[in-house]
């Protein structure tokens, strides 16, 4: 998953690079700082930050704003039927609907309102409809271990949306923060984070 970089505060007034249009930073460096043999998995992550041109201090935090697999949104697009070009509202503009997959939609956890439109639209989806009432939610948490939206697409090719229809029953791609754990005085185009990351 590709990723880029926005400050969360700036000590500065930004250039150009705002949430709206994040800086895209490069990950070089994606170290494992835990043992083999340990149960966490803590990262020592580096970002090049060269022509950035704003400033921060170790604590700060800084916004990373992720992008979803392009390997995914084309396997949504063909399951769609829909050829990617379509435009759909996105981040309060218009965009064509590949890039809204790819870069301002949760593509992967199925959000409650998606479930109730397949389970509606399905010729045939009884268990999900029986799960989806609310003295079952632990039984549904049950069913969706694991599951993402790309299965019930594909379990369920009779249920069509369109595009706009489709990015409605979405969430918003969130920006994930994080403190900064480097100083520009010693890495002057960098930002280093030391994250534990969560499967």
């Amino acid at each position: 998953m590709s990723e880029i970089v926005a400050p969360a505060k700036t000590a500065a007034p930004a250039g150009p690079w705002t949430r709206q249009n994040p800086f895209p930073g490069k990950l070089v460096v994606n170290r494992r700082l835990s043992s083999d043999d340990s149960a966490k998995d803590t990262r020592h992550f580096e970002i090049d930050l060269t022509g950035w041109g704003l400033s921060f201090e170790p604590g700060d935090s800084v916004a990373v704003y992720p992008t979803n697999d392009p390997n995914l949104v084309n396997e949504i697009l063909r399951a769609l039927g829909a050829k990617g070009d379509e435009p759909v509202l996105a981040a309060k503009t218009m965009k064509p609907f590949r890039e809204a997959l790819l870069r301002d939609y949760s593509i992967t956890q199925p959000t409650p309102k998606f479930l109730k439109a397949i389970a509606q639209r399905a010729s045939a989806a009884p268990m999900l409809t029986e799960l989806l009432h609310s003295d079952r939610k632990h039984d549904l948490e049950n069913y969706l271990w694991g599951a993402e939206v790309i299965d019930f697409l594909l379990e369920h090719p009779s249920v069509k949306f369109t595009p706009e229809e489709f990015v409605g029953l979405l969430t918003k791609l969130q920006p994930r923060l994080y403190s900064v754990a480097s100083s520009l005085r010693v890495f002057p185009n960098q930002v280093h984070l030391i994250v534990d990351v969560v499967q």
